[in-house]
C-alpha cells in the first residue's frame, strides 16, 4: 500500500466536538482572518446540506470545460468509483501487509490520524511492514521520491522471494 488508509480511518471527531474545536480556532485569530475562518466553515457545510453528493468534482464548478460530454463522462466515472468506495465493506486480510507511509502528513482539525499503521491492524492478521518517506502524500510518487519509493520496495521484495524459496526450496530456479 502507498500511504493508504484502511476504511474507516482516520477517524473523525462527531460533530459537535468537531464544531466547537472549530470555533476555539476561529477565536485563537485576528479579527480579519477569524471572518474568513468562520466563512470558510461555513461554505464547508454546505456540502452536507446537498441532497445528492458528488464526489470527487473532476472540474471546479466555474470553469466551461465542466459543461463537455468528456467532462460530464469524466464526472459519472468519478461518481461509481466514490459510491463503490463508499459501500466497501473489507474483509480480513491474514497475510503481510507492507505500507509505504508519507511521513509529512496534512494536520486537520477534528481529525484523529496517531495510527502509524493506518488502521490496518484490525484487519491484517499476520504482521504490517512499514516504511515512510520524508515527503507528502501526493510527492510520493513525483521523480524526485520514485529512488526512494524504489528501494523501499525492491528491499521487500528480495526479502519476500528469499522467504518463499526458503519455505519452498523446490521452487528455487
Amino acid at each position: 500500500m502507498i500511504d493508504c488508509s484502511a476504511p474507516g480511518y482516520p477517524r473523525v471527531q462527531s460533530f459537535i466536538p468537531r464544531a466547537l474545536l472549530h470555533v476555539k480556532q476561529g477565536l485563537r485569530l485576528a479579527p480579519n482572518q477569524s471572518g474568513m475562518y468562520f466563512m470558510a466553515r461555513i461554505r464547508a457545510l454546505k456540502k452536507y446540506l446537498r441532497p445528492v453528493r458528488v464526489y470527487p468534482a473532476v472540474f471546479n464548478e466555474n470553469v466551461v470545460e465542466r459543461r463537455t460530454a468528456a467532462a460530464q463522462a469524466m464526472q459519472a466515472r468519478a461518481q461509481v468509483l466514490y459510491d463503490a468506495w463508499r459501500i466497501y465493506k473489507a474483509s480480513p486480510y491474514r497475510g503481510t501487509l507492507s505500507i509505504v507511509r508519507a511521513s509529512v502528513r496534512p494536520w486537520r482539525l477534528g481529525v484523529v490520524d496517531d495510527d502509524p499503521h493506518l488502521g490496518w491492524d484490525e484487519l491484517v492478521g499476520e504482521r504490517i511492514q512499514l516504511a515512510h518517506m520524508d515527503c507528502t502524500h501526493p510527492e510520493m510518487l513525483e521523480p524526485r521520491h520514485v529512488p526512494a519509493l524504489a528501494k523501499v520496495l525492491r528491499g521487500w521484495l528480495a526479502v519476500n522471494d528469499r522467504v518463499k524459496n526458503e519455505r519452498n526450496p523446490a521452487l528455487t530456479v
